[in-house]
């Protein structure tokens, strides 16, 4: 033990001598170094999200500025051609694909009513007839059945939510409420005419898509392409009115003959 000072300072003095204690004393800066930038541009170090803003100020503006139709429409004409080519199980998903990023243009403004008749329209074609009746009077075909629309204001105690004039719209089946859908219109309060805007509607994995009906993915596409929603009976709604579009579906499918 009482050697000990007497062969640090030797190994201390060679390690000086020999340039291994600079060498050392670089890397453990380095290190050092790194492990704090880490932790400052971490998930939610402070740089980073300085970066992600001072990123975001300069490229979302440059995005939203260019014209990209012309690849959209390099994308749709490679994904037709994709879905007339492939066979097999995941023909449904390239299908259901090459719909959801269509090059075909929407319209910038639709009614309620419009998205309500699109729907009607996607729910004739899927609706369950297993147990429905079936008339034979002008050839067969199965009975109608009774479906609605209807809207509903929603408030929240949330101070920022307050300045939304939010519009839950639910279109119902009783018969088959797999067809059933809701969706969250938005608009600012201070704007005095009825336009919304969907409410970000989240676009599911995928995997998942070949389980999205039409209007599903008419709904996604309208939602993404920010499309306004005029809602006329919209003061009727906020007064507390009840609002409630009746209609009777009448199913695509045509009942298979039977021979006794």
């Amino acid at each position: 033990m009482k050697d000990l000072p007497k062969l640090f300072k030797h190994e201390y003095d060679k390690m000086t001598k020999s340039g291994e204690l600079r060498t050392l004393v670089h890397d453990t800066i380095v290190a050092n170094t790194k492990k704090s930038l880490d932790s400052i541009f971490e998930s939610w170090g402070p740089a980073r999200k300085a970066l992600e803003k001072k990123f975001e100020s300069v490229i979302v503006p440059y995005i939203e500025s260019s014209d990209i139709s012309e690849h959209t429409l390099k994308l749709d004409i490679g994904l037709n051609k994709l879905a007339e080519e492939m066979t097999g199980p995941q023909t449904a998903l390239i299908k259901k694909f090459t719909k959801l990023f269509s090059a075909e243009a929407l319209p910038e403004l639709m009614t309620l009513d419009l998205v309500f008749k699109a729907w009607l329209k996607d729910s004739a074609n899927n609706i369950d007839t297993s147990s429905l009746q079936v008339h034979f009077d002008s050839g067969p075909y199965y009975e109608g059945v009774e479906v609605d629309c209807r809207a509903t204001t929603e408030e929240l105690p949330d101070a920022y939510l307050k300045n939304w004039d939010r519009m839950w719209v639910h279109f119902t089946c009783e018969h088959d409420e797999s067809l059933n859908r809701s969706f969250l219109l938005t608009k600012w309060k201070s704007s005095k005419d009825a336009i919304f805007r969907f409410d970000n509607i989240s676009q599911p994995p995928v995997s998942e898509l070949k389980f999205m009906s039409e209007f599903d993915i008419l709904l996604l596409r309208l939602s993404k392409c920010y499309v306004k929603v005029e809602v006329k009976e919209y003061q009727k709604i906020i007064a507390g009115q009840d609002f409630t579009i009746e209609e009777t579906l009448e199913p695509t499918k045509e009942p298979e003959a039977e021979f006794s």
